[in-house]
């Protein structure tokens, strides 16, 4: 008798939780999609950032906005329960905006390496969802890249994000944070602001030893022009992928491991 009472209270709270209605999620930023989905959480997503190009499903999803501008009258067709947008690094008014709609939203904080596990597993627990296991492998092997290297004659390095003007970050940021597990120093982590241009003179004068790029240089491009550099002059030139190295995701894992080899 009680064991036919206590698989009747399993069943009935099987069918309980399948007949529970899922949360409907939407994200205002392409990295945020993808860590939406690292969270086993994407087929919650019923609309994305614009450039949510990984993973591949994320394509096929209605594009509700960027950080910019948003689609309010598609984005109450799709009725989601709870838009994740990227903290400090989306306009509040656009925020505001999401909120006037009655859709309630949630700030994912990815500045730095630690952030990344920690916003996924933040996604996780709110959707009610298990994380990809590499979520948990991700923070020691980065651990382990930097143990090898810690061994390594420490480098200068310039992360050149575009070349007109050249844009770089400073020292409080992932990319930043990604150099000094390969034994490598920005050059420019005492920048007050997080991005900001550099010109020609200040390079020269920092003279990184390496130079990050996401393309390869270009005889034309400003600092091919000076051998005086000591990475142009050794031709010390990292190629990373732009995906993989400027979106706070487990996928950084893939640009720092280039970093260190």
């Amino acid at each position: 008798m009680y064991i036919r009472l206590f698989i009747f209270g399993c069943l009935m709270t099987s069918f309980a939780k399948a007949d529970e209605p899922q949360l409907k999620l939407a994200t205002l930023s392409p990295h945020i999609t993808e860590l939406v989905y690292s969270a086993g959480a994407g087929q919650l997503l019923v609309g994305v950032s614009g450039y949510s190009d990984y993973p591949i499903e994320a394509k096929n999803l209605p594009v509700i906005g960027d950080a910019f501008a948003i689609n309010q009258e598609l984005l109450l067709q799709l009725k989601p329960d709870l838009v994740l947008y990227w903290k400090d690094n989306i306009a509040k008014q656009m925020v505001t905006q999401v909120e006037n709609l009655g859709i309630k939203t949630l700030a994912i904080n990815t500045l730095h390496i630690n952030d990344i596990p920690k916003a996924i597993k933040l996604i996780a627990k709110t959707a009610g969802t298990t994380p990809e296991a590499k979520v948990d492998h991700f923070l020691p092997r980065i651990a382990e890249l930097k143990h090898a290297a810690s061994t390594k004659t420490q480098q200068k390095a310039l992360i050149q994000i575009s070349d007109r003007p050249i844009y770089t970050v400073n020292g409080n940021h992932w990319m930043s944070e990604s150099l000094n597990v390969c034994a490598m120093n920005n050059v420019f982590s005492d920048l007050p602001l997080q991005s900001a241009s550099v010109n020609i003179e200040s390079i020269i004068a920092r003279n990184p030893d390496v130079l990050i790029r996401f393309s390869p240089i270009k005889e034309n491009e400003q600092l091919a022009q000076h051998s005086q550099i000591t990475a142009i002059k050794n031709n010390n030139i990292i190629t990373v992928n732009p995906d993989h190295f400027s979106r706070a995701t487990l996928r950084l894992l893939n640009a720092i491991e280039v970093l260190c080899q």
